[in-house]
């Protein structure tokens, strides 16, 4: 998951600025499964904007020279400013949902909003659906903190992602809707374009 800001939506939606966007997400692809791997369970890395800039492309060229031959093309600023690699295992699952998708990109998903959601259980077979309406709830809802299963609700501004009510069932909490589906969420990552730094759940 990469964070990549431009200035306007006509940047956005140029061809150029969304292959920077893949460059970015590949170059961290490559980073992350390139780094040794010292544990077999949950992994998250996360790398900020410096560090984004230091990664090497093809012929040795790095993002940051990238980044500035792209802003010299298009003559607009743009700003490569995190990035966020997840590893599970086996038994757990990645859900994702981006609001405000660009049409026509297959490879890489690009939109205004996004988030992962990692969790465990869920009926068989409807992984996907479970992860994808728990994305659009960190999407829409912007929590800041996981909280605990056990949690009340403290009202309209609650930030703790279970404790909240749930954005396909206002009648329950996101712990309640959990239970139902015998599913528990374990960590998530929510991005917002042109936000100045990231609110992941703990």
């Amino acid at each position: 998951w990469v964070q990549v800001n431009c200035e306007t939506d006509f940047v956005a939606r140029n061809e150029k600025f969304q292959e920077l966007v893949k460059a970015v997400a590949f170059a961290t692809l490559a980073h992350h499964k390139n780094k040794p791997q010292k544990h077999t369970g949950y992994v998250k890395s996360l790398l900020g904007g410096e560090d984004l800039s230091k990664l090497t492309l093809t012929e040795g060229v790095t993002l940051a020279d990238h980044v500035a031959f792209v802003i010299g093309r298009l003559g607009e600023n743009m700003s490569v400013k995190r990035a966020v690699t997840l590893g599970v295992p086996s038994d757990w699952h990645i859900g994702s949902y981006v609001h405000g998708s660009v049409p026509g990109q297959a490879e890489v998903v690009m939109g205004r909003y996004g988030a992962l959601v990692v969790f465990q259980g869920g009926p068989a077979g409807e992984e996907g659906a479970l992860g994808r309406k728990l994305g659009q709830h960190v999407v829409g809802e912007a929590p800041v903190a996981l909280g605990n299963m056990e949690d009340l609700p403290c009202g309209e501004g609650e930030t703790r992602l279970l404790a909240q009510t749930f954005l396909g069932d206002p009648s329950r909490t996101v712990a309640q809707f959990l239970k139902g589906k015998q599913a528990r969420v374990l960590d998530f990552v929510r991005f917002q374009c042109g936000e100045k730094s990231g609110e992941e759940g703990q």
